[in-house]
């Protein structure tokens, strides 16, 4: 059985984006029906960035830390701002701390 790789979702909409943050150990699959359905019902862009080593086998994940992750959270949400004039965050586990600091 082949399993297609996880990566990050882009969904273009209007002017307003959601930045869904994925949890620890999990992938961007795991937003993929919610980004779906934000954008099909507000039109609303919607992103859900990949964090370094997840997505993959388990081992990936040992040469990052959570320092690692929170920069890539970061980093996609300082890159939404600058192009839309909204931008709300949704994180589960630990995206929902990252969403949280992010809000701080």
């Amino acid at each position: 059985m082949h399993i297609k790789k996880a990566r990050l979702i882009n969904v273009e909409g209007n002017d307003t984006a959601v930045l869904l943050l994925h949890s620890y150990t999990s992938h961007t699959r795991d937003m993929k029906a919610l980004a779906e359905s934000i954008h099909q019902t507000l039109g609303f862009t919607c992103f859900a960035p990949l964090y370094r080593g997840h997505g993959e086998e388990a081992e990936a994940l040992i040469p990052f830390t959570i320092d690692n992750w929170w920069e890539d959270a970061l980093e996609s949400y300082k890159q939404l701002a600058k192009k839309y004039n909204q931008v709300f965050v949704i994180g589960l586990s630990v995206g929902g701390i990252f969403a949280l600091k992010l809000a701080q």
